[in-house]
């Protein structure tokens, strides 16, 4: 039966969910109890986003796919564990397609607890708007992922910080700062910055690992640097920044923090 051809009495609600779990609730009373707390915080969760679809911007699709992303985690924790607990399930959705005024094509990415990335699955399941609220129209599909493909190369011609530039200290101050806690973060910023310190500090030292720049104006200069972060427990981890940095009293201040790399212009900055 086609999308189209479905019926309104064919919809299966998202209050069906309940009768789902009986077989769960059979494992006992402590199991039951847990089932239905759960159930009821994904309801809540369920109604909040419902509430919240006639204050969302047009053309967002963000109440649909939030609805979908929480029917599919229980859906799935129901059909895979029904002697058990459910299956800790995290769900990410990829988007929404309209296929019909208010009925959409949910995908949704799927890891299930121990998976690594090569084995999170992608599922398509369809949500429509009815009078009563969001509805899934039935099980989920499984599907193929979306393709890798290699990243762009970042076009920026990038070159070593030179030395007694001032950029390196700027740099490395800002980063520190941000990160750390380390350091009066303002020192670093352009007046009227609104960039402020990751609280609380991530980490307890951030070591910089490779540092490139490439001259936009008289005084000013694109910088990428890439770092390694140790947190108190042990753990690294590898980062990048790019920030826009500007010469003000002679001295290098970050006027702006790029939340991605640019992509528009030819050639990979330089390996130190």
């Amino acid at each position: 039966m086609t999308a189209s051809g479905r019926s309104v009495r064919h919809v299966w609600r998202l209050s069906a969910l309940r009768v789902a779990l009986w077989a769960l609730i059979a494992a006992g009373p402590l199991a039951a109890g847990a089932v239905w707390i759960r159930l009821d915080d994904v309801s809540q969760q369920l109604a909040n986003l419902i509430g919240q679809a006639a204050d969302t911007p047009a053309g967002s699709t963000s109440d649909v796919e939030g609805v979908a992303e929480l029917a599919l985690a229980d859906l799935l924790a129901t059909s895979e564990d029904a002697d058990g607990p459910p299956t800790v399930v995290q769900t990410v959705s990829l988007g929404a397609e309209e296929l019909e005024p208010g009925y959409y094509a949910v995908t949704v990415a799927v890891a299930r607890a121990g998976d690594t990335e090569s084995q999170v699955s992608f599922y398509v399941l369809g949500v429509v708007s009815t009078s009563s609220g969001w509805a899934v129209t039935g099980p989920p599909a499984l599907v193929a992922g979306p393709r890798h493909t290699d990243a762009p190369e970042i076009g920026t011609e990038m070159r070593n910080l030179q030395p007694g530039a001032g950029l390196t200290a700027a740099a490395e101050g800002f980063l520190s700062a941000l990160l750390t806690g380390d350091g009066d973060l303002a020192r670093y910023t352009s007046p009227g910055s609104s960039l402020v310190p990751v609280s609380p500090p991530p980490f307890s030292a951030v070591e910089v690992t490779e540092e490139a720049s490439t001259p936009l104006q008289p005084h000013s200069q694109l910088v990428a640097v890439d770092l390694e972060g140790a947190r108190p427990a042990g753990d690294v981890e590898v980062l990048e920044y790019w920030l826009l940095m500007e010469e003000r009293d002679g001295r290098w201040e970050v006027a702006e923090m790029l939340p991605a790399p640019p992509l528009n212009t030819t050639t990979g900055r330089e390996e130190q």
